[in-house]
């Protein structure tokens, strides 16, 4: 059986190592990762897509190593109605119609109250109580966060940052701790506490969306040349991408209003909370002033 998770997360990092080797010229390496990129990537899409459920699937092989069919529970459903399946998306290689019904999946199957789940609500075999089989995962939302930013989904950005931030407040003023994954039962923290990883993606959260002079952007936005003012009140930066349709989230000054520009060019920002605005990126290289 082979998870799609694991295929799905070696694009993702076939594509950063790709950004990462055309910022600093190893152009021979470009073509070695666009080869994985486009076998694994084609693989997903003939092998493991479920298009009734509008997740991907768990793939089963016979002894000869040729894929059968999916992998299902004991009552026949598709065993892999979850964050796992949604995993493509996230390496951004899905087409508009899986995209859209990822995040229909993701907003009424997979969201709770303290945020998105390892298992649809709706599947047989979630669990309110268990390990990998309902629980929230704080570092798998946070790379939910990253892609949703690359796709310009920003409601549900804020949604699962906020969510994830309350909850780690409360878990914090109990136990001072960020456990391994968090109760949708209780919205208590379970498992271990003793890794950094547990905690960054809180803290990532918090300096995204309160901590002015902050950029924050998906796995597909290159950022460079920063230069802000002392009072985060002024803030201009390079961006780079491999598209359109990227968004940028930046935490400035609420004391101020603002003017937002790519190229010299107004554009219009969208603002969640007071001194947080998403910019969606309208070509794939530029400059953003931010200045009131």
């Amino acid at each position: 059986t082979t998870p799609v998770i694991v295929t799905a997360i070696t694009v993702l990092i076939a594509k950063i190592m790709k950004q990462i080797a055309e910022r600093f010229g190893f152009t021979e390496d470009v073509s070695f990762y666009n080869e994985d990129i486009d076998y694994y990537s084609s693989a997903i899409q003939k092998y493991c897509y479920d298009e009734p459920s509008g997740y991907f699937q768990y793939v089963v092989h016979d002894n000869n190593g040729i894929p059968s069919g999916f992998l299902r529970y004991k009552d026949g459903t598709l065993f892999n109605l979850g964050f796992d399946g949604i995993y493509p998306y996230i390496s951004g290689i899905c087409n508009e119609k899986q995209s859209a019904k990822i995040i229909y999946n993701i907003k009424n199957g997979l969201m709770t109250d303290c945020g998105v789940g390892t298992v649809d609500l709706r599947a047989p075999y979630y669990s309110d109580n268990g390990y990998w089989n309902g629980t929230v995962w704080f570092p798998h939302q946070w790379i939910l966060w990253k892609s949703l930013l690359d796709n310009g989904q920003t409601e549900l950005a804020t949604e699962i940052a906020i969510k994830a931030l309350t909850v780690y407040d409360d878990e914090m003023k109990e136990t001072y701790c960020s456990f391994e994954n968090f109760t949708v039962k209780t919205k208590r923290g379970n498992g271990y506490h003793q890794f950094s990883g547990l905690t960054c993606p809180c803290l990532s959260w918090f300096k995204a969306y309160f901590t002015p002079g902050t950029i924050s952007c998906g796995f597909f936005v290159q950022i460079s040349d920063i230069e802000k003012s002392k009072d985060n009140d002024y803030l201009e930066f390079n961006f780079k991408t491999d598209g359109f349709g990227r968004t940028v989230l930046v935490c400035m000054n609420s004391n101020f209003e603002y003017r937002f520009l790519t190229d010299g060019e107004e554009v219009k920002a969208v603002s969640p909370i007071g001194g947080v605005y998403y910019i969606k990126l309208n070509k794939p290289v530029g400059k953003i002033t931010i200045k009131h």
